[in-house]
C-alpha cells in the first residue's frame, strides 16, 4: 500500500489504526515509555501504519501517549498501594452476618467447582458430596445443597448465553 493511500485509510488519528497500534507498543513495551530510550524518529520508522501519518505531528501525539500512559500506570501502582493499605485496616470479614463462614473463597468453594461434575455424573448425592470433605462440614447441609444449585444454575446459564455472546 502507498503512503498515500494509508493516510486516505487512517482519516483521524483519534480513531486511526496508527493509533490503536502505537498506543499497544507502549503498552507491549515495543516502544518504551520513556522518551530518552527511543526518540519519535525511531518510533515513526517501525510500522508502516506510522508512516502513513504525517511526522510533523507523529512526535507530539507520541509525546501525548506517553504521558496518558505514565500517567495510568502511576495511577494504578497509587490504587493498589490504597487498596491493600485499607485491605490492612478493614480485613475481609471472615463470617457473614449471620455468623457462617464466608463461601467465596474457602476451600469448599473450589473443591464443589472439581466435586460438581461427579455429582451431575449422578454418582453421588448432595449429602454424599456433602460427607466427602472436611472443608463442606463448616457449612450447613442447607447452605452447601444451596451452593451446589447456585452452581447448577451458572452453568446452565453459561451454557444457554455464552453461545449467543460467541454468535456475536
Amino acid at each position: 500500500m502507498a503512503a498515500h493511500e494509508g493516510a486516505a485509510a487512517f482519516g483521524r488519528w483519534e480513531c486511526s489504526q496508527a493509533k490503536k497500534l502505537l498506543q499497544e507498543d507502549l503498552e507491549s513495551g515495543r516502544v518504551p515509555l520513556e522518551s530518552n530510550y527511543m526518540k519519535p524518529k525511531d518510533v515513526y520508522n517501525l510500522r508502516p501504519e506510522y508512516q502513513a501519518t504525517d511526522y510533523s505531528k507523529f512526535a507530539g501525539r507520541l509525546r501525548s501517549l506517553r504521558k496518558i500512559l505514565l500517567d495510568r500506570k502511576e495511577r494504578a501502582v497509587s490504587d493498589t498501594e490504597a487498596y491493600n493499605h485499607d485491605r490492612l485496616l478493614y480485613p475481609k470479614p471472615t463470617h457473614n452476618e449471620r455468623g457462617e463462614p464466608r463461601w467465596e473463597g474457602s476451600a469448599a468453594s473450589l473443591f464443589l467447582d472439581a466435586d460438581i461434575d461427579e455429582y451431575l455424573e449422578g454418582n453421588a448425592t448432595p449429602q454424599e458430596l456433602y460427607a466427602s470433605r472436611d472443608e463442606y462440614q463448616e457449612y450447613s447441609l442447607k447452605v452447601f445443597s444451596d451452593k451446589i444449585q447456585q452452581v447448577l444454575r451458572t452453568r446452565r446459564f453459561n451454557a444457554d448465553y455464552g453461545w449467543r455472546r460467541n454468535e456475536r
